[in-house]
């Protein structure tokens, strides 16, 4: 065992000990969500309406079998492995941004869209911020300093029951969900909002999930990734804007 992770186990044997004896109130609240949008919108740095049965040159497919097709953006999973990933790049002076998409999805998927750093070297993939839908739950993430956070993976594979649980205990922190039931086969508007260290998201024009976590506030969000899991979802008018600070 490495001296570093000597030091990592012991750091998350004695946080693991302080969550159990002293919990720390979660800054990620379903219980109370701004009514009002966070910010007001500035320019628009993206946009895709998929007219063309094709990705632009804007777009990525880092997992294949995504594309466009009859005007709408489909992601499918075909392997066992990994779902359907396709990128973009946004422009953002600050990593500050308002997102608005129209998705529809069918039973047992998960969509996720992640606004990410892929030059960031302390989270798996660059994973910054995150939100994710399915059929029965909404979440809200703070993969710099929660899911994804290097450190807290490997402790995570730690032999030390302690270490793991503190691990695991930090990583909720930075993450909240909302149990709810959205309907298969019929299109959502997704709005997501960050802004410093608030994430606010919100379906059909409701708020329904606010997250206050510090990794949201990484400066630079340059790499968007939607990302789908089982069958298949679509995507239509996406929109991303800057914001007025």
């Amino acid at each position: 065992m490495t001296l570093q992770l000597r030091q990592l186990e012991s750091f998350a044997c004695l946080l693991g000990l302080v969550l159990v004896l002293f919990p720390i109130p979660a800054w990620s609240q379903s219980d109370w969500i701004p009514a009002h949008a966070l910010v007001e919108k500035d320019a628009l740095v993206f946009s895709d309406d998929f007219s063309t049965n094709r990705f632009g040159g804007a777009w990525t497919e880092r997992i294949k079998s995504a594309g466009v097709e009859d005007g709408v953006m489909f992601g499918r999973q075909t392997t066992t492995e990994h779902g359907s990933v396709a990128s973009a790049k946004l422009e953002l002076p600050d990593g500050n941004l308002i997102c608005e998409c129209r998705v529809q999805f069918e039973r047992n998927v998960t969509v996720a869209f992640s606004f990410d750093d892929m030059k960031h070297p302390n989270s798996i993939a660059g994973h910054i911020a995150r939100v994710t839908l399915e059929p029965q739950l909404v979440k809200l993430h703070d993969d710099k300093e929660g899911a994804m956070n290097r450190k807290l993976t490997a402790l995570r594979k730690s032999d030390d029951a302690v270490a793991k649980a503190g691990a695991d205990a930090e990583i909720k922190r930075h993450t909240l969900m909302v149990p709810m039931k959205l309907e298969t086969q019929r299109w959502h508007a997704l709005g997501v909002e960050i802004v410093g260290d608030k994430m606010r998201v919100t379906l059909d024009g409701k708020p329904v999930g606010f997250l206050k976590s510090d990794g949201l506030a990484h400066a630079k969000k340059p790499d968007l990734k939607i990302s789908v899991s089982g069958k298949q979802a679509l995507f239509d008018d996406l929109r991303i804007w800057s914001v007025k600070r």
